[in-house]
């Protein structure tokens, strides 16, 4: 129901109760009139020493009132427009009660809103466990793959967890599957270094033309990976920032380049470097920071981070302990779910409100977590990007919702009631859309 017709309800309604409290101070006056003039009478009675005549006492017979015509709404309307010309608000015609009534059930409403999303004691418990086991899984097995060391420090041996991880992945593809795969997937976009290229790219080297080349992101390589075999083009980031285009040689069809795209994204996986986790190639652009003695930019540091083995296996050894997070809240939900009565379609934690804000809460954990670890060591490898990446997508809606998806919800109740009443209303009406007053 739109606003617009309950503004006109309103208005209306406060019209017909104004005029029904002019018509009964209208009446209070004449009783008292009456009153008065009954008790004149009885004393002039008095005074003449004589009973009044039974047939002047008598209550006069009221006489029959015609009843009154049915009226259009948009006449109500137009009467009560013409009565309040300067009001902005209906609602500040209504009686104080009404006003009191009415924010009464608006704060009714609220609470049964907010209370789908209300968390007990065993469900904060929970969560903040689930999260804190998987803040000391991740910091304690989780590490960069055994690697010569950050900005040329002292070897490091990797966490176990990523080495595992890295071992597992590695096995999975010998080098000589590999090396037919790389042949067969031939691409544009896989130049090591900037010469036979008509347009340089500042920085391009074999430790870090992968994280250079759009076309090795496996998120961004979907759009400019595919577009770079269909036009047979290698589109490069420099270590300045800037997007470098070079002519290779002819394109492909789309179907050819996507596969061509995930075959060559297979053969790379496994080789010393390996693919960059999606979308850090784009901190290339963050050309702004000062970190270290040396002054390091976001974009420096984020290349670094790559040669040092911050690559896609050591993104799936990250990306574990933020699944242990996921299956332990989801199970315990599941569980009680299933304890409190509901069936097994009902209780399957999917996306119900309560659910997302336990995972809000365990990977909120999980993050801090995280953030003291790479306070302590000073060292960005730390970072649990996946993390970071969850935390941000269950923080977003909760702020969403927060912010505007509360009230939208008790709108929807209010709309609701109000349909009811407007239901009731035309349950009223007389023929052809007219209201008996």
């Amino acid at each position: 129901m739109r606003s617009a017709a309950l503004h006109d309800l309103l208005l209306v309604g406060a019209h017909q109760s104004d005029q029904l409290n002019d018509v009964h101070g209208q009446q209070e006056n004449n009783r008292r009139e009456l009153d008065a003039l009954s008790a004149r009478v009885a004393a002039l009675t008095q005074s003449a020493q004589r009973q009044p005549d039974q047939a002047n006492t008598a209550v006069p017979r009221a006489e029959s009132i015609a009843p009154v015509p049915d009226r259009e709404f948009a006449a109500l309307l137009a009467d009560a427009r013409r009565a309040y010309p300067h009001v902005r608000h209906p609602a500040r015609l209504l009686p104080a009660a009404l006003h009191v009534q009415a924010i009464g059930r608006h704060q009714e409403l609220k609470t049964a809103v907010c209370q789908s999303r209300v968390l007990n004691r065993t469900e904060v418990v929970v969560s903040g466990f689930a999260g804190l086991l998987s803040a000391i899984v991740s910091a304690v097995c989780v590490d960069v793959p055994k690697h010569p060391g950050w900005l040329g420090g002292k070897p490091e041996a990797g966490g176990p967890l990523s080495n595992w991880v890295k071992d597992q992945i590695n096995a999975a593809l010998p080098d000589a599957a590999r090396r037919n795969w790389e042949r067969a997937s031939w691409v544009p976009y896989d130049a090591s270094h900037s010469g036979g290229l008509s347009n340089p790219v500042v920085g391009l080297s074999p430790n870090s033309h992968r994280f250079q080349s759009l076309g090795h992101d496996p998120l961004v390589g979907l759009i400019i990976g595919v577009r770079d075999l269909m036009l047979g083009q290698f589109t490069a980031i420099d270590k300045m920032g800037n997007v470098v285009v070079n002519q290779i040689g002819p394109g492909v069809g789309f179907w050819e380049a996507l596969l061509t795209f995930v075959v060559h994204l297979a053969s790379d996986v496994t080789t010393t470097r390996g693919l960059p986790v999606p979308l850090m190639p784009l901190l290339q652009f963050v050309q702004v920071g000062s970190f270290g003695k040396q002054g390091y930019t976001v974009a420096d540091i984020s290349r670094q981070m790559y040669r040092s083995g911050y690559d896609l296996r050591h993104g799936v050894a990250m990306a574990l302990p933020v699944l242990l997070t996921e299956v332990l809240v989801r199970t315990f939900y599941l569980f009680e779910q299933l304890r409190a009565g509901k069936t097994l379609k009902e209780a399957l934690p999917l996306t119900q409100p309560k659910l997302r804000r336990m995972l809000l809460i365990a990977h909120g954990v999980a993050a801090a977590g995280n953030a003291g670890k790479v306070i302590l060591t000073r060292n960005p490898l730390a970072i649990n990007a996946p993390q970071w990446v969850a935390l941000a997508g269950y923080a977003i809606p909760e702020a969403t919702w927060q912010l505007w998806g509360k009230n939208q919800a008790v709108q929807r109740l209010i709309d609701e009631d109000f349909e009811v009443f407007d239901a009731l209303y035309r349950q009223q009406e007389g023929p052809q859309g007219t209201f008996r007053l």
